[in-house]
Protein backbone atom coordinates (compact mmCIF):
# COMPACT_ATOMS: atom_id res chain seq x y z
CA UNK A 1 0.00 0.00 0.00
CA UNK A 2 1.02 3.49 -0.72
CA UNK A 3 1.24 6.13 1.76
CA UNK A 4 0.96 9.45 0.65
CA UNK A 5 4.17 11.56 2.29
CA UNK A 6 5.38 14.53 1.48
CA UNK A 7 8.71 15.04 -0.51
CA UNK A 8 11.52 15.46 1.25
CA UNK A 9 13.12 19.37 0.01
CA UNK A 10 16.53 17.83 -0.29
CA UNK A 11 17.93 21.37 -1.91
CA UNK A 12 20.84 22.85 -0.46
CA UNK A 13 19.71 26.07 1.44
CA UNK A 14 20.90 29.76 1.62
CA UNK A 15 24.40 30.30 2.98
CA UNK A 16 24.18 31.27 6.96
CA UNK A 17 24.70 34.98 7.30
CA UNK A 18 28.41 35.33 8.77
CA UNK A 19 28.72 35.33 12.46
CA UNK A 20 28.82 38.70 14.30
CA UNK A 21 32.22 40.15 15.36
CA UNK A 22 32.56 39.90 19.06
CA UNK A 23 31.61 42.58 21.51
CA UNK A 24 35.22 41.85 23.18
CA UNK A 25 36.34 44.13 20.14
CA UNK A 26 40.58 43.68 20.31
CA UNK A 27 40.55 41.98 23.31
CA UNK A 28 41.20 38.38 23.19
CA UNK A 29 41.01 36.55 26.20
CA UNK A 30 41.80 32.69 26.77
CA UNK A 31 40.93 30.74 30.10
CA UNK A 32 42.25 27.67 32.07
CA UNK A 33 40.59 24.02 32.66
CA UNK A 34 39.71 25.71 35.61
CA UNK A 35 37.78 28.65 34.25
CA UNK A 36 40.16 31.37 35.58
CA UNK A 37 42.06 34.00 33.59
CA UNK A 38 45.05 32.47 31.93
CA UNK A 39 45.92 34.87 29.48
CA UNK A 40 45.07 37.97 27.50
CA UNK A 41 46.23 39.92 24.80
CA UNK A 42 45.07 43.48 23.45
CA UNK A 43 45.49 44.16 20.06
CA UNK A 44 44.54 47.65 20.19
CA UNK A 45 48.08 48.15 21.52
CA UNK A 46 49.55 47.74 18.24
CA UNK A 47 48.14 49.94 16.37
CA UNK A 48 46.94 48.23 13.88
CA UNK A 49 45.41 50.66 10.80
CA UNK A 50 41.42 50.24 10.46
CA UNK A 51 38.98 47.52 11.72
CA UNK A 52 42.11 45.05 11.44
CA UNK A 53 42.58 44.69 15.59
CA UNK A 54 39.37 43.79 15.90
CA UNK A 55 38.94 41.18 13.13
CA UNK A 56 42.55 39.76 14.25
CA UNK A 57 41.15 39.53 17.20
CA UNK A 58 38.55 37.57 16.60
CA UNK A 59 40.44 35.12 14.39
CA UNK A 60 42.93 34.74 17.64
CA UNK A 61 40.30 33.86 19.58
CA UNK A 62 38.27 31.64 17.73
CA UNK A 63 41.66 29.92 16.41
CA UNK A 64 43.94 30.20 19.36
CA UNK A 65 41.61 28.63 22.29
CA UNK A 66 42.52 25.55 22.33
CA UNK A 67 46.24 25.47 21.43
CA UNK A 68 49.02 26.23 24.16
CA UNK A 69 49.98 29.02 25.78
CA UNK A 70 53.50 29.06 24.15
CA UNK A 71 51.72 29.31 20.51
CA UNK A 72 49.07 31.82 21.78
CA UNK A 73 52.40 34.08 22.88
CA UNK A 74 54.14 33.20 19.30
CA UNK A 75 51.38 34.54 17.86
CA UNK A 76 51.48 37.70 19.38
CA UNK A 77 55.14 38.33 18.88
CA UNK A 78 54.09 37.63 15.49
CA UNK A 79 51.42 40.36 15.50
CA UNK A 80 53.93 42.69 16.34
CA UNK A 81 56.28 42.16 14.06
CA UNK A 82 53.65 42.27 11.48
CA UNK A 83 52.62 45.82 12.72
CA UNK A 84 55.77 47.07 12.45
CA UNK A 85 55.52 46.37 8.66
CA UNK A 86 52.50 47.56 7.91
CA UNK A 87 53.71 50.67 9.96
CA UNK A 88 56.34 51.11 7.26
CA UNK A 89 54.87 49.64 4.61
CA UNK A 90 51.80 52.33 4.63
CA UNK A 91 48.78 52.45 2.02
CA UNK A 92 46.89 50.01 4.47
CA UNK A 93 43.41 50.88 6.04
CA UNK A 94 41.78 47.33 6.29
CA UNK A 95 41.73 44.24 6.01
CA UNK A 96 40.58 44.82 2.75
CA UNK A 97 44.06 45.82 1.78
CA UNK A 98 45.58 42.32 2.97
CA UNK A 99 46.34 41.15 -0.53
CA UNK A 100 48.54 38.64 -2.55
CA UNK A 101 51.16 41.03 -3.54
CA UNK A 102 51.07 42.65 0.30
CA UNK A 103 51.71 39.60 1.67
CA UNK A 104 54.87 38.75 -1.28
CA UNK A 105 56.32 42.19 0.51
CA UNK A 106 55.67 41.04 3.78
CA UNK A 107 57.96 37.78 2.88
CA UNK A 108 60.40 39.86 1.29
CA UNK A 109 61.01 42.43 4.53
CA UNK A 110 61.17 39.49 6.77
CA UNK A 111 64.13 37.86 4.72
CA UNK A 112 65.41 41.34 5.19
CA UNK A 113 65.33 41.65 8.64
CA UNK A 114 68.13 41.30 11.26
CA UNK A 115 68.33 39.66 14.56
CA UNK A 116 69.73 41.05 17.89
CA UNK A 117 72.96 39.69 16.76
CA UNK A 118 73.27 42.02 13.51
CA UNK A 119 72.70 38.89 11.36
CA UNK A 120 69.67 37.87 9.27
CA UNK A 121 67.13 36.11 11.38
CA UNK A 122 66.92 32.23 10.44
CA UNK A 123 64.72 30.65 8.57
CA UNK A 124 62.01 29.07 11.56
CA UNK A 125 62.10 32.65 12.68
CA UNK A 126 60.65 34.37 9.33
CA UNK A 127 58.65 31.03 8.79
CA UNK A 128 56.86 31.28 12.26
CA UNK A 129 56.30 35.00 11.78
CA UNK A 130 54.85 34.49 8.18
CA UNK A 131 52.61 31.54 9.78
CA UNK A 132 50.98 33.12 12.58
CA UNK A 133 49.48 36.02 9.91
CA UNK A 134 48.68 33.45 7.67
CA UNK A 135 46.31 31.54 10.12
CA UNK A 136 44.55 34.79 11.39
CA UNK A 137 43.97 36.12 7.61
CA UNK A 138 42.78 32.56 5.78
CA UNK A 139 40.50 32.61 9.09
CA UNK A 140 38.84 36.22 8.84
CA UNK A 141 38.66 35.69 5.38
CA UNK A 142 36.22 32.15 5.53
CA UNK A 143 34.28 33.84 8.29
CA UNK A 144 34.01 37.36 7.13
CA UNK A 145 33.75 37.36 3.43
CA UNK A 146 32.09 40.23 2.81
CA UNK A 147 35.41 41.77 4.72
CA UNK A 148 37.93 40.65 2.12
CA UNK A 149 36.35 40.63 -1.48
CA UNK A 150 39.88 39.30 -2.47
CA UNK A 151 40.69 36.56 -0.71
CA UNK A 152 44.23 36.40 -0.76
CA UNK A 153 46.67 33.31 -1.94
CA UNK A 154 49.86 32.73 -0.23
CA UNK A 155 52.61 30.79 -1.60
CA UNK A 156 53.36 27.23 -0.97
CA UNK A 157 56.99 27.61 0.23
CA UNK A 158 57.65 30.97 1.00
CA UNK A 159 61.28 30.31 3.06
CA UNK A 160 63.06 27.29 1.55
CA UNK A 161 64.81 24.51 3.66
CA UNK A 162 62.52 25.30 6.44
CA UNK A 163 61.79 21.47 7.08
CA UNK A 164 65.41 20.35 5.72
CA UNK A 165 67.13 17.69 8.00
CA UNK A 166 70.29 19.02 9.34
CA UNK A 167 73.56 16.98 8.35
CA UNK A 168 75.61 18.60 10.63
CA UNK A 169 73.99 18.71 13.88
CA UNK A 170 76.58 18.42 17.07
CA UNK A 171 75.47 15.50 19.11
CA UNK A 172 77.56 14.81 22.36
CA UNK A 173 79.22 11.22 22.22
CA UNK A 174 78.40 8.81 25.40
CA UNK A 175 81.64 10.37 26.83
CA UNK A 176 80.95 13.46 27.01
CA UNK A 177 77.25 11.91 28.33
CA UNK A 178 79.31 9.87 31.23
CA UNK A 179 81.28 13.06 32.62
CA UNK A 180 78.37 15.37 32.40
CA UNK A 181 76.82 12.78 34.48
CA UNK A 182 79.30 12.32 37.11
CA UNK A 183 79.40 16.03 37.54
CA UNK A 184 75.80 16.37 38.12
CA UNK A 185 75.71 13.13 40.59
CA UNK A 186 78.77 14.78 42.47
CA UNK A 187 76.65 17.99 43.08
CA UNK A 188 73.21 16.12 43.73
CA UNK A 189 75.49 14.37 46.26
CA UNK A 190 76.25 17.45 48.00
CA UNK A 191 72.48 19.24 47.64
CA UNK A 192 71.21 16.57 49.31
CA UNK A 193 73.26 16.05 51.59
CA UNK A 194 73.00 19.74 52.97
CA UNK A 195 68.83 19.41 52.67
CA UNK A 196 69.37 16.35 55.01
CA UNK A 197 71.27 18.16 57.18
CA UNK A 198 68.59 20.47 57.43
CA UNK A 199 65.91 18.47 57.99
CA UNK A 200 68.12 16.89 61.08
CA UNK A 201 68.53 19.83 62.84
CA UNK A 202 64.59 20.81 62.55
CA UNK A 203 64.00 17.13 63.91
CA UNK A 204 65.92 17.84 66.83
CA UNK A 205 64.26 20.75 68.31
CA UNK A 206 65.98 22.18 70.85
CA UNK A 207 69.63 21.75 70.02
CA UNK A 208 70.81 24.14 67.80
CA UNK A 209 74.27 25.68 68.99
CA UNK A 210 75.80 22.75 67.25
CA UNK A 211 74.97 23.57 63.39
CA UNK A 212 76.81 27.23 62.74
CA UNK A 213 73.19 28.20 60.89
CA UNK A 214 71.17 26.46 63.68
CA UNK A 215 69.65 29.50 65.42
CA UNK A 216 69.01 31.51 62.16
CA UNK A 217 68.08 28.87 60.30
CA UNK A 218 65.03 27.92 62.54
CA UNK A 219 64.07 31.88 62.80
CA UNK A 220 64.23 32.18 58.91
CA UNK A 221 62.12 28.66 58.69
CA UNK A 222 59.34 30.36 61.28
CA UNK A 223 59.45 33.77 59.42
CA UNK A 224 59.00 32.38 55.84
CA UNK A 225 56.95 29.20 56.86
CA UNK A 226 59.44 26.63 55.60
CA UNK A 227 60.78 28.83 53.07
CA UNK A 228 63.49 31.37 52.83
CA UNK A 229 62.29 34.65 53.35
CA UNK A 230 61.71 37.54 50.76
CA UNK A 231 64.29 39.92 49.74
CA UNK A 232 61.28 42.43 50.73
CA UNK A 233 61.02 40.54 54.09
CA UNK A 234 64.78 41.12 54.79
CA UNK A 235 64.77 44.46 53.62
CA UNK A 236 61.85 45.38 56.41
CA UNK A 237 63.74 42.90 58.80
CA UNK A 238 67.07 44.71 58.75
CA UNK A 239 68.85 42.77 61.72
CA UNK A 240 67.91 39.47 60.06
CA UNK A 241 68.56 40.46 56.84
CA UNK A 242 72.12 41.29 58.20
CA UNK A 243 71.97 38.18 59.97
CA UNK A 244 71.47 36.19 56.68
CA UNK A 245 74.04 38.05 54.92
CA UNK A 246 76.64 36.99 57.63
CA UNK A 247 75.98 33.69 57.06
CA UNK A 248 76.64 33.56 53.68
CA UNK A 249 73.37 35.32 52.11
CA UNK A 250 69.92 33.81 51.40
CA UNK A 251 70.88 31.54 48.28
CA UNK A 252 73.29 29.71 50.91
CA UNK A 253 70.62 29.40 53.60
CA UNK A 254 67.84 28.03 51.28
CA UNK A 255 69.69 25.34 50.32
CA UNK A 256 68.91 23.83 54.23
CA UNK A 257 65.31 24.03 53.56
CA UNK A 258 64.40 23.44 50.29
CA UNK A 259 65.36 22.95 46.60
CA UNK A 260 66.57 26.28 44.69
CA UNK A 261 67.35 27.34 41.40
CA UNK A 262 70.74 26.36 41.19
CA UNK A 263 70.64 23.21 42.62
CA UNK A 264 67.97 22.25 40.38
CA UNK A 265 70.24 22.32 37.44
CA UNK A 266 72.16 18.85 38.11
CA UNK A 267 68.49 17.27 38.83
CA UNK A 268 67.55 18.67 35.73
CA UNK A 269 70.53 17.97 33.50
CA UNK A 270 70.80 14.35 34.41
CA UNK A 271 66.95 13.24 34.39
CA UNK A 272 66.92 15.29 30.51
CA UNK A 273 69.95 13.06 29.86
CA UNK A 274 68.40 9.30 31.10
CA UNK A 275 64.78 10.34 29.87
CA UNK A 276 65.92 11.53 26.08
CA UNK A 277 63.16 13.88 26.80
CA UNK A 278 62.44 17.43 25.36
CA UNK A 279 64.03 20.04 27.64
CA UNK A 280 60.37 22.54 27.46
CA UNK A 281 58.03 19.33 28.26
CA UNK A 282 60.39 18.31 31.27
CA UNK A 283 59.94 21.36 32.55
CA UNK A 284 56.41 21.29 32.85
CA UNK A 285 56.29 17.58 33.66
CA UNK A 286 53.80 16.55 36.88
CA UNK A 287 54.67 15.50 40.17
CA UNK A 288 52.75 12.50 39.57
CA UNK A 289 54.94 10.78 36.73
CA UNK A 290 56.09 7.73 38.52
CA UNK A 291 54.50 4.64 37.91
CA UNK A 292 55.52 1.39 38.81
CA UNK A 293 56.25 -1.18 36.17
CA UNK A 294 52.91 -3.51 35.44
CA UNK A 295 55.36 -6.56 34.88
CA UNK A 296 59.18 -6.13 36.73
CA UNK A 297 58.89 -5.55 40.44
CA UNK A 298 62.25 -2.97 40.45
CA UNK A 299 61.36 -1.12 37.87
CA UNK A 300 59.33 2.24 37.69
CA UNK A 301 58.18 4.20 34.67
CA UNK A 302 58.63 7.91 34.34
CA UNK A 303 55.01 9.62 32.25
CA UNK A 304 55.15 12.82 30.88
CA UNK A 305 53.47 14.77 28.02
CA UNK A 306 54.87 16.83 24.92
CA UNK A 307 52.82 19.43 23.18
CA UNK A 308 53.33 18.29 20.00
CA UNK A 309 53.12 14.79 20.22
CA UNK A 310 49.97 13.99 18.20
CA UNK A 311 47.43 16.89 16.84
CA UNK A 312 44.12 14.94 18.49
CA UNK A 313 45.60 12.10 21.13
CA UNK A 314 48.64 13.07 23.05
CA UNK A 315 50.99 9.98 22.37
CA UNK A 316 52.59 8.72 25.65
CA UNK A 317 55.90 9.83 26.87
CA UNK A 318 57.70 7.10 29.38
CA UNK A 319 60.60 5.38 29.96
CA UNK A 320 61.35 2.58 32.41
CA UNK A 321 64.30 2.54 34.91
CA UNK A 322 65.62 -0.33 37.64
CA UNK A 323 65.02 1.57 41.08
CA UNK A 324 67.90 -0.22 42.31
CA UNK A 325 70.28 2.26 40.59
CA UNK A 326 71.23 4.78 43.05
CA UNK A 327 71.11 7.60 40.32
CA UNK A 328 67.81 6.41 38.04
CA UNK A 329 65.69 8.84 36.94
CA UNK A 330 63.10 7.97 39.54
CA UNK A 331 64.81 7.87 42.31
CA UNK A 332 66.10 11.75 41.56
CA UNK A 333 62.64 12.71 40.75
CA UNK A 334 61.64 11.21 44.12
CA UNK A 335 64.62 13.68 45.75
CA UNK A 336 63.48 16.84 44.07
CA UNK A 337 59.53 15.63 45.38
CA UNK A 338 61.04 15.78 48.67
CA UNK A 339 62.52 19.15 48.21
CA UNK A 340 60.22 21.07 46.94
CA UNK A 341 57.58 19.50 49.64
CA UNK A 342 57.50 22.47 52.02
CA UNK A 343 57.26 25.07 48.35
CA UNK A 344 54.15 23.01 46.81
CA UNK A 345 52.25 24.01 50.27
CA UNK A 346 51.95 27.71 49.10
CA UNK A 347 51.32 26.46 45.25
CA UNK A 348 49.04 23.05 45.42
CA UNK A 349 49.71 22.75 41.11
CA UNK A 350 53.41 23.22 41.11
CA UNK A 351 54.96 20.94 38.48
CA UNK A 352 58.38 19.02 39.87
CA UNK A 353 60.50 21.67 39.23
CA UNK A 354 58.88 24.37 41.00
CA UNK A 355 60.97 25.78 43.59
CA UNK A 356 61.62 29.32 45.07
CA UNK A 357 64.43 31.76 44.61
CA UNK A 358 65.63 33.99 46.87
CA UNK A 359 63.56 36.63 45.72
CA UNK A 360 60.67 34.11 47.51
CA UNK A 361 59.06 33.44 43.81
CA UNK A 362 58.77 30.81 41.34
CA UNK A 363 62.31 29.35 40.10
CA UNK A 364 60.98 27.05 37.49
CA UNK A 365 60.96 29.23 34.40
CA UNK A 366 64.11 31.48 35.40
CA UNK A 367 66.14 28.05 35.99
CA UNK A 368 64.84 26.25 32.53
CA UNK A 369 65.67 29.15 30.98
CA UNK A 370 69.74 29.16 32.35
CA UNK A 371 69.50 25.50 31.38
CA UNK A 372 68.16 26.30 27.76
CA UNK A 373 71.07 28.66 27.75
CA UNK A 374 73.72 26.11 27.96
CA UNK A 375 76.09 25.26 24.97
CA UNK A 376 76.40 22.27 25.62
CA UNK A 377 72.57 21.21 26.20
CA UNK A 378 70.92 23.58 23.71
CA UNK A 379 72.65 21.22 20.60
CA UNK A 380 72.13 18.03 22.38
CA UNK A 381 70.07 16.07 20.29
CA UNK A 382 69.47 13.13 22.85
CA UNK A 383 71.90 10.27 23.50
CA UNK A 384 71.40 6.69 21.41
CA UNK A 385 70.45 4.54 23.18
CA UNK A 386 73.79 2.38 23.76
CA UNK A 387 74.55 5.08 25.91
CA UNK A 388 71.44 5.17 27.97
CA UNK A 389 72.05 1.18 29.22
CA UNK A 390 74.76 2.26 31.90
CA UNK A 391 74.33 5.51 32.80
CA UNK A 392 72.53 5.19 36.18
CA UNK A 393 75.20 2.97 37.47
CA UNK A 394 78.16 4.99 36.51
CA UNK A 395 81.54 4.59 38.77
CA UNK A 396 82.02 7.32 40.89
CA UNK A 397 85.54 9.29 40.18
CA UNK A 398 86.44 13.01 40.60
CA UNK A 399 85.45 14.77 37.87
CA UNK A 400 85.18 18.81 36.78
CA UNK A 401 81.79 20.11 37.98
CA UNK A 402 79.79 21.66 34.98
CA UNK A 403 78.48 24.94 36.13
CA UNK A 404 75.74 27.40 34.30
CA UNK A 405 77.52 30.52 33.39
CA UNK A 406 74.22 32.18 31.92
CA UNK A 407 72.91 35.33 33.70
CA UNK A 408 70.99 35.17 36.68
CA UNK A 409 66.73 36.06 36.31
CA UNK A 410 65.53 34.74 39.86
CA UNK A 411 62.32 37.38 39.40
CA UNK A 412 60.87 35.62 36.15
CA UNK A 413 57.61 34.54 36.61
CA UNK A 414 56.27 31.01 36.74
CA UNK A 415 54.14 29.65 33.72
CA UNK A 416 51.46 28.86 36.22
CA UNK A 417 51.04 32.32 37.56
CA UNK A 418 51.62 33.99 34.33
CA UNK A 419 48.32 35.95 33.34
CA UNK A 420 48.95 37.22 30.56
CA UNK A 421 52.27 38.27 28.00
CA UNK A 422 53.41 41.59 29.22
CA UNK A 423 52.48 45.23 28.02
CA UNK A 424 53.20 45.30 24.79
CA UNK A 425 56.32 46.66 24.10
CA UNK A 426 57.99 48.17 21.27
CA UNK A 427 59.92 45.93 19.54
CA UNK A 428 63.52 46.72 17.93
CA UNK A 429 62.92 48.13 14.93
CA UNK A 430 65.79 46.29 13.77
CA UNK A 431 65.12 42.37 15.30
CA UNK A 432 62.55 40.21 14.16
Amino acid sequence: MRLDRARIDRRLGREAPPAPLSVEGSVAVFHDPWGELAQRFDLGELNLPGNMAVIFAAAFRGHYAPLSRDTRVNCWQALKVFSRFLAQEGGVVGVEDLTTELFGRYVLWLDAQQSRRRKPCSIGVRYNRFQHIKRLTEWAARRHPELMPERPTFPYNPFPGRHAVKSDARQLSPSQLKTILRACYEEIDAAWATFEEGRRLFARGEDDEAHPHGALLRQVHEAGGGVIVTRAHMQEHYRLGRKIGRHGGPEMLARYLHLTPDTLTPFFIAIAIQTAANVDALRLIDRDCIEPHPLVEHRAMVDWQKGRAGRTFKRAQRRSFDRRHPYAAPRLIEMVLAMTARWRRSRPRARVTACSSCAGEAGAASSSARLSTLPWLASWRGPTRASMLGTPSIPRRRARTCRPSARRCSGAASPENTTGPPAATSVSPRTC
